[in-house]
């Protein structure tokens, strides 16, 4: 037990870490934090925490009590997470060079955070579904926001790419289809970011 947390509190870190850095505008040193925290959520949800699991007898008793960093479900859900913060990192990164960005690049990246944070909900829920009722609610909006705003991005960033390229009708509609995700749902089931 103790070890378990010891490395959860060694990835909890370097995420602090992750967080200063990109504070400081040093966003490579922030991906390269954020990315070791997943690498470290990743080897407790699976190689530490299975086994420390399988010599366990109780531990599907105390699920409801145990803490978080010790649940499986919960830290592969974090490892997503971390890789998402890693990637949108790297977009900071990309976007405060000087010169026009790589715009191919910064869609694939935006799309890949969305993909990144919807398997992080989705992990979630499957997987450790006591803990993700104590989530505070508006922590999962926040969650529902940046997935939409990262396709939007995604879309807004391939429209670009296509401008550039002179392919000035599909750019266009791409453009248009990152305005519409961007803007605020008038309804609930509605296209574009939850309001």
């Amino acid at each position: 037990f103790e070890l378990v947390l010891s490395i959860a509190t060694y990835a909890l870190s370097e995420s602090n870490i992750g967080c200063d850095s990109c504070v400081d505008g040093d966003f490579p040193k922030a991906s390269r934090h954020f990315a070791k925290t997943a690498g470290i959520f990743q080897y407790l949800g699976e190689d530490m925490l299975p086994n420390w699991m399988a010599n366990s007898v109780q531990h599907a008793e105390r699920e409801n009590e145990s803490l978080a960093e010790t649940r499986v479900g919960v830290c592969l859900a974090m490892q997503h997470l971390y890789m998402a913060m890693a990637q949108q990192m790297a977009v900071a990164t990309v976007l405060a060079k000087p010169g026009t960005p790589n715009y191919t690049l910064l869609g694939k990246l935006s799309m890949g955070i969305a993909a990144e944070l919807e398997t992080f909900v989705s992990t979630f829920r499957s997987k450790s579904p006591v803990h993700m009722s104590r989530i505070d609610p508006s922590f999962l909006t926040l969650m529902t926001f940046l997935i939409n705003i990262q396709h939007s991005l995604g879309l807004y960033f391939l429209g670009r790419s296509l401008w550039l390229d002179c392919q000035y009708g599909v750019a266009i509609a791409a453009i248009s289809e990152a305005t519409i995700a961007a803007r605020t749902r008038t309804t609930p089931t509605g296209r574009g970011c939850k309001y």
